[in-house]
């Protein structure tokens, strides 16, 4: 069983912190992007909750919305799929 919060996105958390963000930031901009592509879609809105499982590893976003907090702190949203940025990418 592997230990508590080895699923933790620490870079994720240190992204943030370095472009000065909260959680809360990084939601609301999120959102703006997420209702400028999906106006009509509800279901694509971030929570601060969500941001928060993302950076503790418990929750994985899709991809769209991966996107989009990619694009807020200036990443490669493939980062979210484990690390195969780093290897070439996917897709």
């Amino acid at each position: 069983m592997p230990k508590k919060g080895a699923n933790r996105r620490n870079w994720l958390a240190a992204t943030r912190v370095s472009k000065g963000l909260d959680q809360k930031d990084v939601a609301t901009r999120a959102n703006e992007i997420l209702i400028k592509r999906y106006p009509n879609d509800e279901n694509m809105r971030l929570s601060t909750n969500a941001i928060s499982k993302y950076e503790l590893g418990r929750m994985t976003p899709t991809e769209e919305r991966a996107k989009a907090v990619a694009e807020v702190l200036g990443f490669n949203w493939i980062r979210f799929k484990g690390g195969e940025e780093r290897k070439g990418g996917i897709g």
